[in-house]
């Protein structure tokens, strides 16, 4: 399919201005995005480490210590270490008193006065695309007008997912306090959407759906359960969905498997036989109780840049 072709396909399908989102989940959006992971995208993985809020400035050393002695690329919301590849004790220190400075004494936030969010991106993604797209989401959310949040970024490459950790302070200049949440400007699809924008500028196949777009029933497994998993040499254990929640979640995945069929229908009338084959099998998958997988292709084809 050359890529006059796919551009052709409709805006439903290809030709979304990747906007910022804000709010509750677009339609047109989440088809653009269903779409991708029919192909065999990989999924944009985003989200906030549980407890992982520091509340004292000892914690927040600690994790900084941890975070920052075995990174390949530092990220810094001011500049002052950018480029570094590690930190010192002593620069951590001073990030530390940096961060202090600009907690209230008189108050201490439930979460924490930082945040740990983390971002994962595909076997394969080298150290510097995972820089440059995680600067560009964090720029984007917590650097623009009226958004000015101080930050300490590390990209992680000792594990086959190369990944981000960024260490937030809650508190931005202006006096906000950072929290995410389903009808917030700082919600999950907002900065999922936002990791598959930067990395399409690197060519690089991420979609932005939600776990049952994919047919997956499962919940994530907790932060304890991945360390757990990880010492012992096994794989993580997900939570199970059981009573209503399951079948609420059942329901949603039946949904999900007729949304790709009329896509590929659509797909279909406008000539686009690949993409409809793609959107009917995923929708096949979906019906049968199977999972849509990533192919594994890390970067975008000539036909799909």
């Amino acid at each position: 399919m050359a890529r006059s072709e796919a551009r052709g396909v409709g805006p439903a399908l290809f030709d979304l201005d990747w906007s910022r989102v804000s709010g509750s989940w677009q339609g047109l959006a989440k088809n653009a995005q269903m779409v991708r992971a029919a192909r065999g995208y990989s999924p944009a993985i985003f989200k906030p480490i549980s407890k992982g809020g520091c509340h004292t400035g000892a914690q927040l050393k600690a994790q900084l210590t941890y975070l920052t002695t075995k990174s390949s690329h530092i990220l810094d919301s001011r500049g002052t270490h950018d480029g570094k590849k590690t930190l010192t004790e002593a620069e951590i220190d001073r990030v530390v008193r940096r961060f202090e400075n600009q907690w209230g004494e008189r108050h201490s936030p439930k979460l924490g006065h930082t945040s740990h969010l983390l971002m994962a991106f595909p076997v394969g993604t080298s150290g510097e695309e995972v820089r440059a797209i995680t600067e560009s989401v964090c720029e984007r959310f917590f650097q623009g007008e009226g958004s000015q949040f101080d930050y300490i970024a590390a990209i992680h490459q000792d594990r086959a997912h190369p990944h981000a950790h960024i260490v937030l302070n809650r508190r931005s200049k202006d006096g906000e306090m950072f929290f995410l949440g389903k009808d917030h400007h700082f919600n999950y699809d907002a900065f999922r959407v936002a990791m598959v924008e930067a990395a399409q500028v690197h060519g690089i196949r991420l979609e932005a759906t939600r776990r049952l777009d994919r047919g997956v029933t499962t919940y994530r497994a907790e932060i304890d359960e991945v360390y757990k998993a990880r010492d012992e040499g096994r794989p993580t254990v997900e939570r199970q969905r059981t009573g209503a929640d399951l079948a609420s979640a059942l329901e949603t995945v039946a949904r999900n498997a007729l949304t790709y069929r009329g896509l590929a229908v659509e797909a279909s009338r406008s000539n686009f036989d690949d993409v409809a084959e793609a959107l009917e099998r995923a929708s096949t998958i979906l019906a049968s109780g199977g999972q849509i997988q990533s192919d594994g292709a890390i970067y975008m084809s000539q036909d799909e840049t």
